[in-house]
């Protein structure tokens, strides 16, 4: 009796091919894939489906897009013209109705905390602040005007409650200026005049240190009125007077070379360096990009090879605190970031005026802003913008670290704002390349923690013009 063999089945493989056969095996890869996430579905069911979170994540790249080519259109459809102000209009309103639905997602994952809802609420959480900084950056291309009318539109409506420190920074100080038109006179006659500020010849102690300028001993206009300066913050007043003994300070922001210098003799990493990333602006938004420190500003592509002259960027207030300690080692002279107050006189004189070199609103000759050049220039490339006692770059290029915590006016050398060793909460200073008129002004201040491509630092070394301490 003869028995004859069975076909085999074509859809079936045995199981030596899986180790044999490289299609076998990812096919045998995915079917082991799709099971298990049948498996991990039916015994914790996704609180939000994969399909939802690519709908809205979609819906934000495109509203990213809109914003970068908003931006590139900037110079040539100006902000005040209706058009541009309603495109800006209709990207907000878009990007309030993409934060409902993240913020929908959200609180159904948060309602059942399994571990894989958790690790899904970080995704949306990104997500998140990818639409957060399209809108930032909208909101640094409309004009005041433009802001005033859109927060009066939608904000003051509570359709974006969750704006408040974007409201509080950025919109609602534009609200607040006075109704009678704000005048500046070049020196204010109501306010008292003090002995005029003269510069200083630059010095050098040692060929490892930066140069110094010397401001003297005395008072100076500290702060902003809003009735003198339209564009003043509401963290920025009262105008008040404020003394301070003399002090050196540099004349331009630490370069790349003399951060290097540090880093080569004492082998510091950077916070950028050892978390692996920094934020910066990618040319459509801003993000933390993996690579991106102070070797390599703009992201691991980028290299500060052909920028030994920049400033620095990528240094928190940590790292800048510790170039300086190292400084004052290697020199035997001390030096320190400068207090906010020191910045602000170095900047500005004593008369109060609005930009270093005077009231009259920046051009590219002044200074490097509003994306003018589109990245960090050398230091000292606008003696235009030279302040009263000489220092230069203290409009754009880059924020700068100060000592100081961000707390309120008026100033207090008293009050132990200097003396906190907290990061938390330390004001930069300067504006940078990136933005507008309103943030390169003598008394803006704003506050960092994180590296940033566009923070550095400038330093301070206290003494009168002859002591060397």
């Amino acid at each position: 009796m003869s028995s004859q063999s069975t076909p085999p089945d074509p859809r079936r493989r045995s199981l030596w091919s899986i180790f044999t056969d490289p299609d076998a095996a990812a096919e045998f890869g995915r079917q082991a894939g799709r099971a298990l996430r049948e498996l991990r579905d039916a015994l914790d069911p996704p609180a939000v489906s994969v399909e939802e979170f690519q709908a809205v994540q979609a819906r934000v790249a495109a509203l990213e897009t809109e914003v970068a080519t908003l931006r590139a259109e900037k110079e040539t459809e100006r902000e005040e013209n209706e058009a541009f102000r309603t495109r800006i209009e209709a990207i907000l309103q878009e990007g309030v109705a993409r934060d409902q639905e993240i913020l929908a997602a959200l609180k159904q994952l948060a309602a059942s905390p399994s571990p894989r809802n958790r690790a899904e609420m970080q995704v949306w959480r990104n997500l998140r602040g990818t639409l957060w900084d399209a809108l930032r950056s909208i909101l640094i291309v409309a004009s005041w005007e433009t802001v005033t009318a859109l927060y009066q539109a939608w904000v003051q409506e509570e359709l974006y409650p969750d704006a408040k420190d974007l409201v509080d920074h950025v919109l609602k100080p534009r609200l607040e200026q006075p109704s009678a038109p704000p005048t500046v006179a070049e020196t204010p006659s109501e306010l008292e005049i003090f002995e005029p500020a003269q510069p200083s010849d630059p010095t050098r102690w040692h060929a490892l240190a930066p140069e110094m300028v010397y401001i003297p001993p005395g008072w100076f206009w500290m702060g902003s009125d809003k009735r003198r300066d339209p564009d003043a913050w509401e963290d920025e007043t009262p105008l008040h007077q404020v003394f301070l003994n003399g002090y050196w300070i540099g004349r331009y922001p630490v370069t790349v070379a003399q951060f290097a210098a540090f880093v080569d003799e004492t082998g510091y990493r950077t916070r950028a360096e050892e978390r692996g990333y920094a934020y910066i602006w990618t040319g459509s938004t801003w993000r933390d990009v993996h690579g991106a420190n102070w070797r390599h500003p703009r992201g691991p592509e980028s290299d500060v090879r052909n920028k030994q002259e920049h400033p620095v960027t990528c240094v928190t207030w940590r790292d800048a605190q510790a170039y300086c300690d190292w400084l004052t080692r290697a020199t035997g002279r001390r030096y320190r970031l400068p207090t906010e107050a020191e910045w602000e006189k170095a900047a500005r004189g004593v008369d109060g005026r609005i930009y270093p070199w005077g009231n009259e609103k920046p051009t590219k000759v002044h200074c490097n802003f509003d994306m003018n050049v589109g990245d960090t220039t050398p230091v000292g490339s606008y003696p235009k913008g030279a302040s009263p006692y000489g220092m230069l770059d203290a409009a754009g290029n880059v924020w700068e670290w100060t000592n100081s915590l961000f707390t309120g006016y008026p100033y207090d050398t008293t009050d132990g704002r200097e003396d906190s060793h907290s990061e938390e909460r330390r004001t930069v200073r300067g504006g940078s390349f990136y933005y507008l008129v309103g943030l390169v002004r003598c008394a803006c201040r704003y506050r960092h923690i994180d590296p940033y491509f566009n923070v550095g630092l400038r330093v301070a070394s206290p003494g009168s013009e002859d002591s060397d301490l």
